[in-house]
């Protein structure tokens, strides 16, 4: 490999990590000293929360369907990791009776929402909703810079972005998980 090579390798690896870190703020931040996360918001059970029990079961993604506005359809997607799609929701699947998940050309769809796979969502957690309605401000994009070190005789790379966000209209967003 090239040094033009690896540098780019290097550079597109932190900035990846960056993404990644920003990504689990805008579902996991606490707000203090970083993003307030999603999740962090206060969701009230059979308002904008589905509780169940161990398992899911089609009632309960149906209830979590029924919860959102239908101001937000539109643009609403369905946050899950993907532990949750597969030894979940993929369980409930029955065509003879309904059609809880589709697969087109790669992509799944919980009735008719499109799903996005994150780790950064605990398994069992779903957030669906309009991420549009979430805001998010970058005021230093992902950078990444290189400097000799004289006194080990090497190159250092660091990576930096300023990151802050909160949701906007928690309305916008429904979540389920398993609870005792």
């Amino acid at each position: 490999m090239t040094i033009d090579a690896f540098e780019t390798w290097l550079t597109d690896m932190i900035s990846g990590m960056l993404a990644e870190k920003i990504e689990d703020q805008i579902f996991n931040g606490t707000g203090t000293g970083e993003a307030k996360g999603i999740l962090a918001e206060t969701f009230t059970d059979n308002t904008n929360a589905v509780k169940v029990a161990s398992t899911y079961t089609a009632n309960d993604v149906r209830k979590l369907v029924g919860l959102l506005p239908a101001g937000y359809d539109k643009n609403a997607k369905m946050y899950m990791n993907k532990k949750t799609l597969f030894n979940q929701l993929m369980a409930l699947q029955d065509n003879a009776k309904h059609d809880l998940v589709r697969e087109v050309n790669g992509v799944f769809y919980v009735y008719g929402y499109e799903v996005k796979l994150s780790d950064k969502i605990a398994e069992g957690v779903i957030v669906l909703g309009d991420f549009k309605k979430y805001v998010g401000n970058l005021a230093l994009s992902d950078e990444v810079v290189s400097q000799f070190d004289i006194n080990t005789n090497s190159y250092k790379y660091l990576g930096c972005a300023i990151f802050d966000g909160k949701t906007a209209l928690l309305d916008a967003f429904v979540k389920s998980y398993i609870g005792a």
